[in-house]
């Protein structure tokens, strides 16, 4: 029987709970809507106070069970929150705090409930192939669906499927979609993994194969992930935790959702010899960093980090190491410094997509050693501006918070965290695109290795950090809340639907015109058309005066080109015009917004302009 003293206290602290965890909801929820750099969150006080009530009162018997729960520690979580509150309202990387806490408390609540669950997980070996089968299910449905309502550009897209059509046909690596004039495809970019993706086009795949190649090739890092965990717990329920958190990371998301990269190829096979150098494999290493090395021209930094790590860890093979290390820091000077440069002589432009590090110095060298001389300064620009914070909380909050316990596998990101954080390229900051995979797979790794440190630490075993199936349903809630609360980016299978999709009757149309199009023609068409239609020699975006055999247009939505960025469709009205007047071509398909002209050759039949098309050009 409680005093009235201790029941009075009791009551307190679960009423102070309840407003604390509800703020935290309440905090979070109404920052997702928020620009980083808006005050509005401190300045709108009064319009959250009109809410908090609702959510007191749904947090009271979450703060009634986990102080039943944790009854010594729960009078200490309590500053925790205030803080996690405090944070969030002073500046928007506090959201993560927020994150931090509910997941937290929601891990100690349905910890009994799933505790239920894991004896039912009786075949662990079916873990990876069950979240592989899930992943590549959820990935394949919201990808093509993007690509089918044209979604996806081409740029990258286009490129990829461009380039490796050439390598299918045995003809030279010329790309008239990087530039009209043609431009070495792997002067461009090295990745000579694109030969590989040959077959493809054998099999009539086309740019679909390309994206569902690599939705396989990401899911894959199942596996051997997998297999790393398994040295490491035997909870079936955390293992799957830990790989789902990984799979359906902001990160992995984007790299599969936003078009097609090499470098998001470069995923599995890093997995595949992380775990052989975590076994001592390393003569069955080689080959998947050979993989590694031939998909991107910054690749052979990340084998160098291999090289690193053998080095600082295995003494018995520091030799390797420095083979791997010297190995890839020849093998990035020798592609970037000589063979790309060589690839690219005599054509209509260098090397545009060379790293930039304009903060550090205009050359790559002055760059190395501006970084060098002044590692405060370097540092400081790693965190600045906000967006590369929100970026590194995300990809730690969602993947791995525990990775800097035991951080020697982050030896690894070294060259990803140089390449993005230090770039001068916003893009590279951001998590919705594919560079941000790499750095949250060597998080993941980092975090599993931690794991049985933060279990056996007894200074923890007061909060029931050490119990497997609490840390799961944590990972699990850290997992979803940072994907739905934390970070902004319409690169993620989140959203169905972007307003930048073509309408369905829309996009129904623009499918019916690629269809109309024979294989083997020369091609102009609007940025997301030429995705569609980029498997052939002669591709490229429209010019001012086209010259193709096909000119495509999808007047539903705005087109973009490398030299001119986005065009709204507004301004081909004139090229419409003339090209409907003029003798050179003829108007073949239009179903309202989707144009197609060929060349008058042959016995093609002209068609009238679709409504759609009279109205906008204003006929």
């Amino acid at each position: 029987m409680l005093s009235p003293n201790t029941r009075s206290r009791a009551v307190a602290e679960v009423v102070i709970g309840a407003a604390l965890l509800g703020l935290c909801a309440l905090l979070l929820g109404f920052a997702r809507s928020l620009a980083w750099d808006s005050t509005r969150l401190a300045e709108s006080g009064d319009s959250l106070l009109a809410y908090t009530h609702l959510f007191w009162a749904a947090g009271l018997p979450l703060a009634w069970w986990l102080r039943r729960q944790i009854p010594e520690q729960f009078c200490r979580l309590l500053p925790l929150l205030g803080a996690a509150v405090a944070l969030a309202i002073m500046a928007p990387e506090g959201r993560f705090a927020c994150i931090i806490a509910l997941g937290y408390a929601g891990a100690i609540a349905l910890e009994p409930l799933l505790t239920r669950l894991e004896p039912r997980l009786a075949k662990p070996g079916l873990i990876p192939w069950a979240l592989f089968a899930l992943f590549g299910l959820i990935a394949s449905a919201s990808v093509l669906h993007r690509h089918n309502h044209f979604g996806s550009g081409a740029w990258d897209l286009g490129c990829f499927s461009h380039s490796s059509w050439l390598a299918s046909r045995f003809e030279p690596l010329q790309s008239t979609i990087l530039n009209d004039a043609g431009v070495h495809v792997l002067g461009d970019h090295f990745y000579p993994v694109i030969l590989l993706l040959a077959p493809l086009h054998w099999l009539g795949l086309g740019a679909k194969g390309l994206l569902v190649a690599q939705i396989l090739a990401v899911g894959a890092v199942a596996f051997p992930f997998h297999r790393f965990i398994a040295r490491r717990t035997d909870s079936p329920l955390l293992r799957a935790a830990l790989l789902a958190a990984l799979l359906f990371s902001f990160a992995f998301q984007s790299s599969v959702y936003f078009d097609f990269h090499a470098q998001t190829l470069a995923l599995w096979p890093l997995m595949e010899a992380i775990d052989r150098l975590d076994r001592g494999r390393y003569k069955s290493m080689l080959p998947w960093l050979a993989l590694v090395w031939i998909c991107k021209e910054s690749m052979p930094l990340y084998v160098a980090a291999f090289g690193a790590y053998l080095v600082l860890f295995v003494p018995q093979a520091r030799k390797l190491g420095l083979a791997l290390g010297l190995g890839g820091l020849g093998g990035l000077l020798i592609t970037v410094g000589w063979l790309q440069p060589q690839l690219l002589a005599g054509g209509p432009q260098g090397m545009i997509h060379a790293a930039n590090y304009e903060a550090f110095g205009k050359s790559l060298p002055e760059a190395v050693f501006g970084m060098a001389k002044n590692p405060l300064r370097t540092l400081l620009i790693a965190v600045s501006p906000i967006e590369k914070r929100m970026a590194l909380l995300t990809t730690f909050c969602g993947a791995g918070l525990i990775a800097l316990l035991k951080p020697r596998y982050l030896i690894l990101a070294l060259p990803t965290l140089v390449e993005r954080f230090l770039s001068s390229k916003p893009q590279m900051w951001e998590m919705g695109y594919h560079y941000a995979a790499p750095l949250t797979l060597f998080v993941a790794v980092a975090a599993v290795d931690a794991l049985p440190r933060l279990q056996s630490n007894e200074k923890l075993w007061a909060w029931r950090l050490e119990k497997p199936v609490l840390l799961a349903v944590m990972v699990l809630l850290l997992a979803g809340l940072t994907n739905g609360y934390a970070y902004r980016h319409h690169s993620n299978f989140l959203t169905w639907n972007h307003d930048y999709f073509l309408p369905k009757a829309e996009a129904q149309a623009a499918r019916r015109m690629v269809d109309q199009v024979p294989k083997g023609v020369s091609v102009e068409a609007m940025n997301h058309v030429l995705a569609h239609l980029a498997d052939r020699k002669d591709a490229r975006f429209i010019r001012s005066q086209p010259q193709a055999d096909y000119v495509a247009f999808s007047l539903a939505q705005d087109d973009w080109t490398p030299k001119r960025g986005n065009i709204s469709p507004e301004k081909y009205r004139k090229l419409l015009n003339r090209m409907i007047d003029e003798p050179d071509y003829q108007l073949v398909f239009s179903q309202k917004l989707a144009v197609l002209f060929t060349r008058r050759i042959g016995d093609m039949t002209a068609v009238s302009p679709s409504p759609e098309l009279t109205k906008f050009l204003g006929r």
